[in-house]
């Protein structure tokens, strides 16, 4: 259980970011949360959508979910999240990448209960091409690409502590937003070497993503945690839209 504090709570869409790159048999969607220990009082969910610019509402878009909230994000800090589009390769084109992310904000009340707990949500957009030729995924990041991402800062005022666990999803504690409950997001802060990379890359292993395993003599020797949530086929009535 979390002691009373103030902080921020940061959701970062790490890749694809603003760039070219050779559309491949998939692509990668990675997402970093940093301050993740405290995340998990927030009940996250990110629900994203990638579509051509050309045709916003044609049927070559690709949705999907990533429910974090029952995931143990207390394991790594950031703590990284993946899934993958399919639907791209070959494909010369714009496109953007959509995200919203959904979290709970606690308020004190009166009677039995110590808090009241209400759903918040927050849109990003971020635009993107493929072209054959250009370079393939990339999630080495530094000073001079995470210029390129975006995310969500999610300003945090107090931590509360739950006596009945129904009340947030089985957690004891839930936090209570501040004004403004968004700042300024920075996805800088997120620090990705080689040896994080590729244990992003090989979170991708497998028959779904017809992409070879790297080999063992390539692979670190000790991953970070990575919670990887496979593609979702399209949800009826699932509904995005850019924020400002």
């Amino acid at each position: 259980m979390f002691a009373a504090q103030a902080a921020v709570v940061e959701i970062d869409l790490i890749f694809p970011r603003n760039d070219t790159y050779a559309p491949g048999p998939f692509m990668p969607v990675v997402f970093a949360i940093q301050n993740s220990a405290m995340a998990s009082s927030l009940d996250l969910a990110i629900v994203w959508n990638i579509f051509r610019l050309a045709d916003p509402g044609g049927d070559g878009g690709v949705n999907g979910v990533i429910d974090l909230k029952h995931a143990n994000l207390t394991r790594a800090d950031p703590f990284f999240t993946t899934d993958y589009a399919l639907r791209l390769n070959g494909t010369e084109a714009g496109w953007g990448i959509r995200f919203g992310l959904s979290f709970a904000n606690c308020s004190k009340s009166a009677g039995p209960w110590s808090a009241k707990v209400t759903p918040n949500s927050e849109n990003r957009l971020l635009l993107f091409s493929t072209k054959p030729g250009a370079p393939g995924p990339k999630f080495v990041q530094g000073p001079g690409t995470c210029v390129n991402s975006t995310g969500v800062a999610i300003n945090v005022a107090e931590t509360l502590s739950l006596p009945l666990t129904a009340v947030n999803n089985g957690h004891d504690s839930c936090l209570v937003l501040a004004s403004p409950p968004i700042v300024d997001a920075n996805p800088c802060a997120v620090t990705v070497n080689e040896t994080t990379a590729a244990t992003i890359l090989g979170s991708f292993c497998g028959p779904d993503t017809a992409t070879t395993c790297l080999p063992a003599s390539r692979a670190p020797a000790q991953g970070i945690p990575i919670l990887v949530s496979w593609f979702l086929p399209v949800f009826a009535g699932l509904v995005m839209y850019a924020g400002a």
